[in-house]
């Protein structure tokens, strides 16, 4: 067993070393810098580089080593929430700082879809508010006005799942976006969106949530809206550009945002001048801009409006700027930085290596599972085959040490067979054997009796007699001088048997002598023997040999061949 042992281990080790060996494969120096840290760490250094412009790559290894790694791994709540983290982040750096919206989109869904299997809804209003604002951006870029439905559908769904979350920057980033994007939309009717809005009017959101001041402007913008007073929205709007803290202090989008949506409120109650007015400021104010995508807003909506208006000189200048600046965003998504571009390929081509490789070594941890189980099974029943060998011929040499006793003693070897006694079923020698008489027969004498058991002992042990063919008890009675029934009824009292199984016993004896004498008969075959003791067929004798000693005649020649050879060792 210990031999077995050590080939298996031996085994295994190999399989590992190929396995680890067919698993090397080469990675940048900027990605396996950072593979070799924890997932908490790498989540970490992530949150860091987030927010910084010149770190963002940074940011985008951190999140892809977490993401290759728990791909296909995520099988409890605890590796479910780094790894949703990680794909939210991650998607929010690709359309962030690389324009890649689709990727984006793709990792948004597929955090969502986990945090609904794994019930971390608390991730459930950032994913939505992200996957909201990727689309935003890509419909406004591409012109996809189709995309309207589901837009605010994500707006709606970060609103109720922050709401249920306490995630209040959810809350109020989604508000907003939903207002503004309503607004801009043109629609009078604002009953699709009045429960969020009757719903924010109640909630008692914290001073220092993010966004809260200008969501609640367009809380009240909406309120007024939704009620017909569009005077009352506009000079909301209008206070809030004429707020100098306002101006200096929010994000570009913020205010081209607002700016927006005061034009179309403007254009909606057909104050023209003001139109006109809020235009030239747009304009000016977007062309000092740095955001691309507030400017194909922009632009597109002073398109319109100059084309609604008959001034196609200014429509067609308009829709200009905004095809260059979409060209400009589409060349900087598809081209970019060089640098910038190789580093994402290479990310990119390394992320999906290991992701063909833990498909890889899936199959071949299954594949390694059979091997290892087919070879553990296969040591076992060796194992098992090798003791059972060993058991038989343990148990084969206590019946031939036993026959051997037997055979220098009067004792017939079928008395202490384990098989079952010959007397009930008894083998004739030849098919002229004489059938014994069933009767008894009267009580002799036992000096007479003594006598013919001496006789009939005498005619047994003479060899060359009871080993020919024709041997039968007609025989037996004509060399002992005694009548059938007499001789019968010795053998019956004397040795419990009948005359046939007698005879058996005396030629397997003799069997046993010729086997034991290797130098005279060890070339024999079992038939030979057979046919030397005085039996017609060789399938006859094997199955009275075995009868009569409980081993087979194969097994006892084998056995008497190994003891002389190691007898003469």
């Amino acid at each position: 067993m210990r031999y077995n042992q050590f080939f298996l281990s031996l085994l295994l080790s190999l399989l590992a070393v190929c396995v680890r060996g067919a698993n090397l494969m080469h990675t940048p120096e900027f990605y396996s810098r950072w593979e070799g840290l924890d997932n908490e760490r790498l989540m970490s250094m992530g949150r860091l580089f987030l927010g910084e412009r010149f770190n963002s790559d940074s940011a985008l290894v951190c999140y892809t080593i977490v993401v290759n790694r728990l791909q296909n791994d995520v099988d409890d709540a605890v590796k479910a929430d780094v790894y949703i983290r990680a794909l939210n982040n991650l998607g929010y750096l690709y359309y962030t700082y690389y324009n890649d919206h689709v990727r984006a989109d793709a990792l948004f869904d597929e955090g969502i879809a986990l945090a609904k299997k794994f019930k971390e809804d608390s991730h459930l209003p950032y994913l939505y508010l992200n996957k909201g604002n990727v689309t935003y951006i890509y419909e406004t870029i591409k012109g996809q006005k189709q995309s309207e439905k589901k837009i605010i559908d994500n707006f709606k769904k970060t609103f109720h799942s922050g709401v249920e979350q306490q995630a209040w920057d959810c809350v109020t980033a989604s508000f907003y976006g939903l207002a503004t994007f309503y607004i801009n939309m043109g629609t009078r009717d604002i009953s699709p969106i009045r429960k969020e809005v009757e719903t924010y009017a109640r909630l008692n959101i914290p001073d220092s949530t993010a966004l809260k001041d200008i969501a609640q402007v367009y809380l009240t913008v909406l309120q007024a809206y939704g009620t017909h007073r569009y005077e009352q929205s506009i000079a909301l709007l209008e206070k809030q550009l004429d707020d100098a803290n306002f101006m200096q202090h929010v994000h570009f989008f913020q205010i081209a945002n607002t700016y927006s949506s005061l034009i179309r409120l403007c254009r909606m109650v057909g104050q023209h001048e003001k139109v006109e007015h809020f235009c030239n400021e747009f304009e000016s104010f977007v062309k000092d801009g740095d955001n691309m995508t507030s400017k194909v807003q922009a632009y597109g909506l002073l398109q319109e409006i100059y084309q609604e208006a008959g001034q196609t000189d200014l429509a067609q200048h308009y829709e200009y700027l905004k095809l260059k600046v979409k060209d400009e965003l589409q060349e900087q998504h598809q081209l970019g930085d060089m640098e910038q571009n190789r580093f994402l390929r290479q990310l990119t081509q390394v992320s999906d290596e290991l992701l063909a490789e833990q498909t890889e070594n899936h199959w071949k941890t299954i594949v390694l599972l059979i091997i290892s189980i087919a070879f553990v099974l296969l040591v076992v029943s060796l194992y098992y085959i090798v003791r059972s060998l060993r058991r038989q011929r343990r148990y084969v040499n206590v019946l031939y040490e036993k026959n051997q006793r037997l055979l220098e003693s009067s004792q017939l070897l079928s008395r202490t067979s384990p098989s079952s006694t010959l007397t009930s079923h008894p083998s004739p020698i030849t098919d002229d054997a004489p059938q014994e008489s069933d009767d008894r027969g009267e009580k002799m004498a036992p000096q007479t009796k003594e006598a013919i058991k001496h006789s009939i002992l005498e005619v047994m042990s003479q060899r060359d007699v009871i080993c020919q063919t024709d041997f039968t008890l007609s025989t037996l009675c004509q060399l002992s001088g005694y009548s059938h029934s007499y001789v019968s009824q010795v053998i019956r009292e004397t040795w419990d048997t009948n005359f046939n199984a007698l005879l058996n016993d005396y030629r397997i004896k003799e069997a046993c002598r010729c086997m034991n004498d290797i130098e005279h008969y060890g070339n024999y075959t079992i038939e030979a023997i057979a046919t030397t003791v005085g039996f017609s067929s060789r399938s006859h004798f094997s199955t009275i040999f075995k009868k009569v000693t409980g081993m087979t005649a194969a097994e006892y020649f084998k056995t008497a061949r190994r003891k002389a050879a190691e007898s003469n060792t």
